[in-house]
């Protein structure tokens, strides 16, 4: 027998997303099809396509019997109530209800959203500026085909104990793609070698991951581009991601939105853990830490993997999201890379691009993304400067 049309398009959508990276939202955009219908067939790279996904009859509205609503406001209520719990929304209710019913059909997050909102229980979000990123060329397919995994890397910033002057710092490492895992570990300040033992530490109990999205602070970016510090330098922290395979991405300066889930997971953070609880010693803030890790390992049904590693394959290169500024004379387009200035088509001022800098062969390419298209628009020698040779000589020979 045949496959059905309906076939057909779950399995494009499956092979456009793990064969093709594209991303969820450009095949919603391409084949007109629903983020949830994306959801359901984006699980896996070997799903049955002739199974039906709905769990209610073809051609028939969905239909929730009353006491499904009664036990969405009461799953909820559970887990505020829960002290060992951090996550209160729909996807939550969602797998505590299938804790709870196993035999029952589970209810989808728009019908939850509707059944909080309705009892009064859902919190308003703020208006996002949606059609940005797209409406500024911002190249998430560029990043998507550097590899499988993604994780953002970030300290969440300073928290105080209350009658302590001295902060405490946090590192966040968010993966965008599911499982969409969040682990924030304390650390002793936010300083490069905070950074690569805590990473180290996450990567070595979670997996590693192919690209780390990181920003352009100190603990990461090192002295690029300050004052005094030669040009094209790789900081330490870039070629400890290197060294072990990952590739880092350093996001535009100013634009914090690039890292929506490692900014998302600062958020969850801050408004799930720290200002629930006035904290008094350290020793108590590691022990609720400890509980949001679990907690988050388990609403992202997080299971250990192991990456393999590439070996001889494995291309040493740092990225750069930038965005492109006017030069002095208003003639040309221009952004700075590891403190030095490189000159674009004037056409491309305001958007974004992505550079790959090829650490073996010295050459920095330079992308434009419109539409899912990658065009590459430079490509000029880019040596590493000596003293950081010295510290990349074990991987760009």
């Amino acid at each position: 027998m045949g496959k059905s049309s309906k076939e057909d398009l779950r399995e494009e959508v499956n092979e456009r997303f793990f064969k093709r990276k594209q991303s969820k939202r450009h095949i919603i955009r391409e084949l007109g099809v629903s983020w949830n219908f994306v959801i359901a067939w984006t699980k896996s790279p070997d799903q049955d396509f002739s199974i039906d996904k709905r769990g209610w009859p073809e051609g028939k509205s969905r239909f929730h019997p009353t006491d499904v609503r009664d036990r969405i406001v009461a799953i909820r209520q559970e887990l505020v109530d829960d002290p060992n719990e951090f996550y209160v929304g729909d996807l939550a209710i969602q797998q505590r209800y299938e804790e709870l019913y196993p035999n029952d059909p589970i209810p989808g997050v728009d019908y939850i959203n509707k059944i909080l909102r309705e009892a009064n229980l859902s919190n308003p979000h703020k208006k996002k500026r949606r059609g940005v990123a797209k409406y500024l060329c911002y190249p998430a397919m560029c990043i998507e085909r550097l590899g499988e995994r993604i994780a953002d890397i970030d300290f969440v910033g300073q928290k105080y104990l209350s009658g302590h002057s001295k902060p405490l710092h946090f590192l966040s490492v968010a993966y965008r793609k599911p499982p969409r895992l969040r682990s924030i570990t304390r650390t002793e300040g936010e300083t490069t070698a905070e950074a690569i033992e805590v990473t180290e530490r996450t990567f070595n109990e979670l997996g590693w991951p192919d690209v780390g999205r990181i920003d352009n602070g100190f603990p990461f970016a090192g002295g690029s581009g300050y004052a005094g510090r030669a040009v094209r330098y790789i900081s330490r922290y870039a070629a400890y991601l290197i060294s072990n395979e990952v590739i880092p991405v350093f996001g535009a300066p100013r634009h914090s939105w690039h890292q929506s889930t490692g900014e998302g997971t600062n958020s969850v953070f801050g408004r799930n853990f720290w200002d629930q609880q006035k904290f008094k010693t350290m020793a108590e803030v590691d022990e609720r830490l400890a509980a949001f890790n679990r907690c988050s390992k388990k609403y992202a049904k997080w299971k250990p993997w192991i990456r393999e590693k590439k070996g001889a394959s494995f291309i040493p290169r740092v990225c750069f999201i930038r965005k492109v500024e006017e030069d002095a004379q208003g003639k040309n387009g221009q952004i700075s890379i590891t403190g030095q200035s490189i000159i674009l088509p004037v056409a491309h001022t305001g958007l974004f691009v992505f550079t790959e800098w090829h650490l073996r062969e010295g050459l920095l390419k330079i992308y434009f993304e419109r539409e899912a298209e990658i065009q590459q628009i430079e490509a000029i020698k880019f040596p590493i400067n000596p003293r950081s040779r010295k510290r990349c000589s074990h991987f760009i020979i």
